[in-house]
Parts: C-alpha cells; sequence; structure tokens
C-alpha cells in the first residue's frame, strides 16, 4: 500500500470542501431565483389605525387612507365616521391624521382637520399632490391635498405649509361629481384619475390641465369599465362599479391599482382590487390575473372589504395603506397595511403572463 503524506489529505479535503461550498451555494442560488415572490405581505401585526372610542368623529367608520412619507415620518390621513347604519353611514364624516416614525404605527391627532358645514358634511377620499413616482409635491413651498366634500362628490382643495394644518381653498369646489380622486403632476400637466358616478356601472375617468383650477374631462375618457366579468361583480342592490384608482409610474409603465365588488363566492359580499398598466397613462390593460389583492377569509379586521387604497414607494419597496371592512354594518373597520418587495412590474403573476 503507497503511503499518502497528511498533507496531499489535507489538500485533497480541502479542494472537496470548497467543491461542495460552490455547489452549495449555486444551488441556493438557484433555489432562490425560482421562489415565487412573496406578493404584497400584510403587517404581521395587523391593522395600523382601529376605530376610535365610542362618541368620537372616527369611532365608527374609518376608511380612504392618504399616505405621505415627507422627512422620514409618515402622515396617514383618513375619512373617519361616528355614527352606523341608521343614517347609511354617509353623514358626518371629517378627515382625520395620524403619524407615524415607522410606518407601521401611527398615532392620531385625535381631531378632525376640518369641520363640518351644510355644503361639507361628508368628508373622505383625500389625496395629495404627488409626482408620477408617489412622493409628496409641494407648490411654493406648500403641500395640496384634494377630496370629496359631499354626496354630490364634489371635489374640494386645501393646502398646509407642513401638513398638518390646513386652510380650504376660497375657491372651492374645484371640480364637480369626481369620487376618489388620486392628483399627480406629470411635466406641465395636472392629472386627476377618479370615479365617475354619472352613470351605472361606475367607471374609472382622467381629468388634465394646466393647473388644479383647470381641469377637464378627458376626451378619451373612461380610461377603464367592467369588462372582466369573471370577477368584477355587482354590489347588493345591483350596482356595479370601479372605485378608488390610484396611478404612479414605475420605470417607464403606469400602474393603476383599483377596486370592484368581487364574485368571492363567500356566502356575504366582498371587494377586491384590481390592477392595470399604461404606458401613456391613457390607454390602459388590466392585469391577467386579477384580483391582485384579496380579503383575507375569516380576518377580524379585513374579512369582507379591501379597498381605498394608497401606495407609496418606502426604500426598495412598497407600502399600501388600504380600507377594511368586516361586515355590513361597518362602512369600514380598520385601516389595513401590506410591503412589496422591490419592483412591482418584474415580478411574474401566478400564471406567468405578468405585467411586465
Amino acid at each position: 500500500m503507497r503511503d499518502i503524506h497528511p498533507d496531499t489529505c489535507t489538500r485533497r479535503h480541502v479542494l472537496a470542501t470548497t467543491a461542495l461550498g460552490v455547489a452549495g451555494t449555486l444551488l441556493a442560488g438557484r433555489t432562490r431565483a425560482q421562489e415565487p415572490h412573496p406578493g404584497w405581505v400584510r403587517n404581521p401585526e395587523g391593522p395600523v389605525l382601529s376605530l376610535g372610542p365610542k362618541g368620537s368623529f372616527d369611532g365608527f367608520n374609518i376608511f380612504s387612507p392618504c399616505a405621505v412619507k415627507e422627512n422620514g415620518r409618515y402622515f396617514l390621513y383618513y375619512s373617519g365616521g361616528p355614527t352606523g347604519p341608521d343614517d347609511g353611514g354617509y353623514v358626518n364624516h371629517q378627515l382625520g391624521i395620524a403619524l407615524s416614525d415607522d410606518g407601521a404605527h401611527f398615532q392620531k391627532t385625535g381631531k378632525p382637520i376640518f369641520p363640518l358645514t351644510s355644503r361639507m358634511n361628508f368628508q373622505c377620499t383625500p389625496a395629495v399632490l404627488r409626482t408620477p413616482d408617489t412622493r409628496l409635491l409641494k407648490v411654493n413651498g406648500l403641500w395640496h391635498m384634494i377630496f370629496c366634500a359631499n354626496r354630490r362628490n364634489e371635489v374640494f382643495h386645501a393646502t398646509s405649509p407642513d401638513g398638518l394644518d390646513w386652510t380650504l381653498d376660497e375657491r372651492n369646489p374645484i371640480f364637480p361629481n369626481a369620487y376618489a380622486p388620486c392628483l399627480l403632476k406629470v411635466g406641465n400637466e395636472y392629472r386627476m384619475y377618479y370615479t365617475y358616478g354619472g352613470v351605472r356601472p361606475w367607471e374609472i375617468h382622467l381629468a388634465t390641465g394646466p393647473d388644479i383650477y383647470s381641469l377637464k374631462p378627458h376626451p378619451d375618457n373612461p380610461m377603464l369599465i367592467l369588462d372582466q366579468h369573471d370577477w368584477e361583480a355587482t354590489d347588493e342592490v345591483g350596482t356595479s362599479a370601479l372605485v378608488y384608482p390610484y396611478v404612479w409610474l414605475e420605470d417607464e409603465t403606469w400602474i393603476m391599482y383599483y377596486a370592484s365588488y368581487w364574485k368571492s363566492g363567500w356566502g356575504h359580499q366582498t371587494t377586491a382590487m384590481g390592477m392595470a398598466k399604461s404606458a401613456t397613462g391613457l390607454a390602459w390593460t388590466k392585469h391577467p390575473d386579477n384580483p391582485v389583492f384579496k380579503p383575507t377569509r375569516g380576518s377580524n379586521y379585513d374579512g369582507a372589504y379591501v379597498s381605498s387604497q394608497c401606495i407609496i414607494r418606502d426604500g426598495d419597496g412598497y407600502r399600501m395603506y388600504y380600507g377594511a371592512r368586516i361586515d355590513t354594518i361597518h362602512r369600514y373597520y380598520a385601516i389595513g397595511m401590506a410591503t412589496w418587495q422591490g419592483k412591482m412590474l418584474r415580478t411574474p403573476s401566478p400564471s406567468g403572463r405578468g405585467l411586465g
């Protein structure tokens, strides 16, 4: 038997171990590459905002969040209602503010932004003026917010120097019949996507103009209609609707999230979110695997409705805040939050067809 020097054994062991390590690393890399994207991951701690105490302005309903991240601080605007189904859940809603340092743990200021008036008796769906990539856009050093202020869905405008103290525009209302607006400035053009409720079913429309006071309905309206009949449904009184458009630009592609009633088959009314893309922000293609965000069956806060969403870029991914509902008593019950890793359009859909 031939003698083998100990150093030779050591060298062979090192080479073998190194080879195994490289192979393991390559295999692990392939495994990671093949792992499916987790999609939207809900906040493990549950909703980020819940109903206020009984008797408060947000003690019975809370929905339509609008999130802003500015200088490391998170501002979350929302609509709160004090009473229940006896008034239809439609009156006396007011806008509130909650603040956070991490985007997940919010503290309410505890008071409405604006008082109620005879004309401004229902305040909801706040939207700040944004850049195409979801960031706050200040004009002349001021924050700009629009929101619906009554059941006629008239759009009102307000400004603030710091996001906390707001002043109503003396020229209000600035636009008629536009529910759940989303406001962007693209180059020199203002764009307001909104739900047009003048006809049934409700559709997604666009208004454009050189400033916030000159917005006019776009000649190519509607932007989005009900045509994915495998999931888009009608509500309990037979109304079909696409609502809560939220639009932003990722790289060179426009993305829209919107809500619709959903044919869940769960035995009670549900809503879910769909997604669409566009090269120009005018002609839209819906995601082949809609709906892309659904209620969590059996959840104690979003088991029935998910909608009125707001999505912001945060780090290398996204945060989405959304209105959540568990029953047909509360209009909405809580504000939920979910996160998305990385770019959205580069992520394959479950069918592999994707939108990227």
